[in-house]
This record gives C-alpha cells, sequence and structure tokens, in this order.
C-alpha cells in the first residue's frame, strides 16, 4: 500500500512537470497567444 502511494505521488509530480512545460509551449504558439495576451491583461 505504501508503495502504491509513493509511485502515486511520483508520477503526480511528473505529470505536473510535464503539465507545467506543456502550457509555456502553449503560450508561446501562435495560435493561442492572444488568447493568453487577453488573460493577462484581464488579470
Amino acid at each position: 500500500m505504501v508503495a502504491d502511494v509513493k509511485r502515486t505521488i511520483a508520477n503526480l509530480d511528473t505529470s505536473a512537470a510535464t503539465l507545467s512545460e506543456d502550457l509555456r509551449a502553449l503560450q508561446r504558439n501562435w495560435f493561442f497567444r492572444k488568447y493568453f495576451k487577453e488573460k493577462a491583461r484581464g488579470k
């Protein structure tokens, strides 16, 4: 049981890092750039 929890946490850490990387790439993409600029202005 403990090994499963540790493995799950490790997988979550890896997934979070990958998601963060993907979101940074999306922000630089020409197709989504306008969306992120408008969202940043709205803050």
